[in-house]
């Protein structure tokens, strides 16, 4: 009986453990990019957040975004952007292709810490940069 009972908690242990690691890299940002790719991206975004042209970009429409406008680094321009958005501790860039947005924002408790989210088909995560 204990045997038995010692080998179900085993097994359950196994299997918790099998669903976190899915989990994780199940939840786990898979854009394609490495992470040097990602951190390029995530300053890119930090830079033109805090760039006097900040509201400027943030007024523009896909009409009006220029893919060389040197207003946009060349790691977000990569992305194929069709608008930005920008707000206080906040910089997105909504993009032509997959994934569908990358959000930068300043973490609420942390303000030293910055998180890239990535969202739109294929590519649901969060990587702290």
């Amino acid at each position: 009986m204990e045997r038995t009972r010692k080998s179900a908690s085993t097994f359950l242990a196994a299997i918790i453990v099998l669903i976190a690691v899915f989990a994780f890299y199940h939840c786990s940002a898979d854009d394609g990019r490495t992470p040097a790719e990602r951190q390029q991206i995530a300053s890119a975004l930090l830079g033109m957040l805090r760039s006097p042209h900040a509201h400027e970009l943030d007024d523009l429409k896909m009409d009006d975004l220029k893919p060389n406008d040197p207003r946009i680094p060349e790691a977000n321009r990569a992305l194929h952007p069709v608008r930005f958005a920008f707000s206080q501790g906040a910089a997105v860039v909504y993009c032509g292709g997959t994934p569908a947005e990358y959000i930068l924002r300043q973490g609420q408790r942390n303000p030293q810490i910055w998180t890239l989210y990535i969202a739109g088909p294929h590519a649901i995560g969060t990587r702290e940069v």
